[in-house]
């Protein structure tokens, strides 16, 4: 495994690289802050409604996406929103 925490190539940030396990059929979800925060919210409440829509991960990542936009994010979004949801597959 190449040594990135000090190769400097990320604007001399050094990192240590780590591996976890996580299950086929598992989702990552990356999403930017527009998707949970804006003014007059309670972050936690969110992040609850956020994990709460996220709990059935069998569904397919389309309506999974197009749901967590429909319930997380106003009519008039403050900030931009991005949303990245990739399902984990086994090793073939």
């Amino acid at each position: 495994m190449p040594d990135f925490a000090n190769a400097g190539g990320f604007g001399g940030i050094g990192f240590t690289p780590i591996e976890i396990g996580v299950p086929p059929g598992s989702l990552l979800v990356r999403y930017t802050d527009g998707l949970i925060e804006a003014r007059g919210r309670d972050l936690d409440e969110w992040l609850a409604e956020l994990t709460q829509l996220l709990a059935d991960p069998q569904r397919q990542l389309g309506h999974l996406c197009d749901s967590l936009i429909t319930h997380l994010v106003p009519a008039a979004a403050e900030d931009d929103v991005a949303l990245l949801i990739a399902r984990i597959g086994g090793v073939p």
